[in-house]
């Protein structure tokens, strides 16, 4: 097969590791895949994998957007496009100009025009939901049940592993200090979430003199967050928190760590590489991950997209202060848990297949699309 992943912008995020990783996933299996964007910083990874990343004009408006896909696909010979933003979603919703191919978009979440997600399932053959949170969201606003998937990102389980490398060794094994790291988008509500991080980093600091915090992530409110760390260390009289260098891999900070705080795809990278992780988003805090709560969790992407308790420092420093105090072990056995519920139900391998037969489906269906 041949399918052209649609992304507007190659941007350092959720949406386009999870592009990458289903990317990677069926050039794998011996299909073709191309990436229809107008670029960014995360196109490098793109172009080093193997992936042909086809350039849409920068300024170039929906109406332009479309008419580069329409001559991409037509130089090209592509089978399917699978769109994954707002703006590519207002492509597909101009279907009728993208001649039969068909249309697969997925919804990473619930804060996507629901005008242009409409108009889009016009056109769509099949709309992937990331959590079954999405996909009660997605029918409620009045899309057919029937078109209707729900599937969980994949996470590259080689690539996202327990690592004992002795460099990268949590700093707990080498510095006797327990570390706790936030990841995520310094932006919008997950800039709050670190900011309740720091908050309970705070009550925790004075009684835990071996307890550090490192938070992990770009955006705009960086510079703001780092202010109030410094502010905070300050008070504390210790270097408690801090940030990592931008350009620093994800995976050497998960590894780094003896506890990960996180939602979505990093709450599922953090759980492949064998860590312990607190759930906690945008839509509020599930806590611990453990045995008692992984459905909960994964029905509402670790906290992105729905959650049973609102976020609160006070109740995330009573959460690590527990881990803290745990029984020798047990935060190993939490982390073996939660490498063996992502090899078992989130692997980019098992997601790809699963894509792979839904595109076959789409593309080899006698309907019209447009």
């Amino acid at each position: 097969m041949k399918v052209l992943m649609v992304v507007t912008y190659l941007n350092v995020g959720g949406t386009e590791t999870h592009v990458l990783s289903l990317a990677r996933s069926l050039k794998k299996m011996g299909h073709t895949v191309g990436i229809a964007s107008k670029g960014g910083p995360f196109e490098e990874k793109f172009k080093a994998s193997g992936i042909c990343v086809h350039r849409i004009p920068k300024y170039a408006n929906i109406r332009g957007m479309t008419r580069t896909i329409l001559n991409i696909i037509k130089v090209q010979g592509y089978q399917l496009i699978h769109a994954h933003d707002e703006e590519s979603f207002y492509v597909v919703g101009m279907g009728q100009r993208l001649t039969r191919v068909p249309c697969v978009i997925t919804v990473h979440g619930r804060y996507h025009s629901i005008p242009s997600l409409r108009r889009a399932a016009v056109s769509a053959k099949r709309i992937i939901t990331v959590s079954p949170s999405v996909y009660r969201w997605v029918h409620h606003i009045g899309i057919k049940q029937k078109k209707l998937e729900v599937l969980a990102n994949g996470i590259d389980t080689a690539l996202f592993a327990p690592f004992e490398n002795p460099k990268h060794r949590s700093l707990s094994k080498r510095t006797n200090r327990f570390v706790v790291a936030y990841v995520g988008r310094f932006e919008g509500q997950k800039a709050n979430v670190a900011k309740k991080v720091i908050a309970a980093s705070r009550l925790l600091a004075y009684d835990h003199p071996t307890f550090q915090v490192i938070l992990h992530g770009v955006g705009p409110a960086r510079p703001q967050l780092i202010r109030k760390a410094n502010q905070a260390n300050q008070r504390l009289g210790r270097q408690c928190i801090r940030f990592v260098p931008t350009k620093q891999l994800v995976q050497t900070t998960y590894h780094t760590a003896d506890l990960v705080i996180g939602s979505g795809r990093v709450a599922m990278e953090a759980m492949a590489s064998g860590k312990p992780v607190i759930g906690m988003g945008n839509a509020g805090y599930v806590g611990i991950i453990d045995r008692n709560n992984i459905h909960t969790a994964v029905d509402g992407n670790f906290g992105d997209h729905s959650a049973p308790f609102s976020s609160t420092p006070k109740l995330l420093a009573r959460d690590i202060k527990r881990l803290l105090k745990s029984p020798p072990g047990y935060i190993g056995k939490l982390g073996t848990l939660s490498r063996r519920v992502v090899i078992n139900r989130f692997s980019a391998r098992k997601v790809g297949c699963s894509i792979e037969h839904i595109y076959a489906n789409v593309i080899h269906s006698k309907q019209s699309y447009f």
